[in-house]
């Protein structure tokens, strides 16, 4: 991501160019007993977003497990949400006389498990009788 912005700070032009990269890695493994294990993860660079410089190099993986029951009618997911804690934002704002510094100290990091279970997960669906046939010919 790049733009090409360039404004006045403290009665000087700034360049706001500063080009952003995000790297992403996503993978599925299949598992015995029928159980899928996926791991993410994502890496920012440090980069501006209008007057906003992106001012650390936020990162996070997450991992999910899941086993399908009964055809897979009723699932179980557990999934854990940036393991590391380091997915903060911190950023600076500029402007011409003020510059706004925002600390991000949330944890992102979560844990959660789902329960799921799905009706009517038949393949076949109602195709009706054509009841409406005469109907539509009338016209």
């Amino acid at each position: 991501m790049k733009q090409w912005l360039t404004l006045p700070v403290d009665g000087k032009p700034m360049k706001m160019n500063t080009p952003g990269f995000m790297f992403q890695w996503q993978n599925a493994v299949y598992l015995p007993f029928d159980i899928w294990l996926n791991v993410d993860a994502q890496l920012m660079t440090r980069s501006w977003d209008n007057n906003m410089k992106l001012s650390n190099t936020p990162w996070y993986v997450n991992a999910k497990i899941y086993k399908g029951f009964f055809n897979n009618a009723f699932s179980v997911t557990l999934e854990a949400k940036d393991l590391f804690s380091t997915s903060q934002h911190d950023a600076m704002m500029y402007n011409d006389v003020v510059k706004i510094v925002q600390k991000n100290y949330s944890p992102g990091r979560s844990v959660m498990l789902t329960l799921q279970y799905r009706f009517n997960t038949t393949r076949d669906r109602y195709r009706g009788t054509g009841a409406g046939n005469s109907e539509k010919s009338r016209f």
